[in-house]
């Protein structure tokens, strides 16, 4: 098994519980990541709205799904790029996945908003962005 550092371990583990009765705790896992977020430990790499807004979209059903992408700040130093997806869908099981790559990712064509990142650094972002 490849390295890993102390964050991405514990995100990894706490998604790994997560996934066991993911509707009730989409909701904390959320709270959890907003905090390592404000703690600089991970980012939000992409989203479909600041994560202040997920509750208003999925009790309005605004959209069926809300999706968001994180990255670990420090993993890459040590061990490589280490991403967090979780997603919500309004008439389905939440999903907590732990990513080494968005190569296989389509996050054009996944997301509905344009949160984060990955969004703040390229303006012109469009489906044809290859992740590398």
């Amino acid at each position: 098994m490849a390295a890993i550092c102390s964050t991405c371990e514990f995100i990894r583990d706490v998604f790994e519980a997560a996934r066991k009765d993911a509707h009730s705790t989409y909701g904390p896992v959320i709270a959890l990541l907003k905090e390592l977020e404000q703690q600089g430990r991970i980012e939000l790499f992409a989203g479909d709205c600041p994560l202040d807004e997920i509750g208003q979209h999925l009790n309005g059903e605004i959209h069926f799904t809300v999706c968001h992408y994180f990255k670990c700040t420090s993993h890459k130093r040590y061990y490589g790029e280490k991403y967090f997806f979780i997603g919500a869908c309004v008439r389905g099981a939440p999903r907590f996945n732990v990513l080494n790559s968005l190569e296989n990712e389509k996050i054009a064509t996944m997301l509905w908003g344009k949160t984060g990142m990955l969004f703040e650094q390229h303006s012109s972002y469009s489906p044809c962005f290859k992740f590398k």
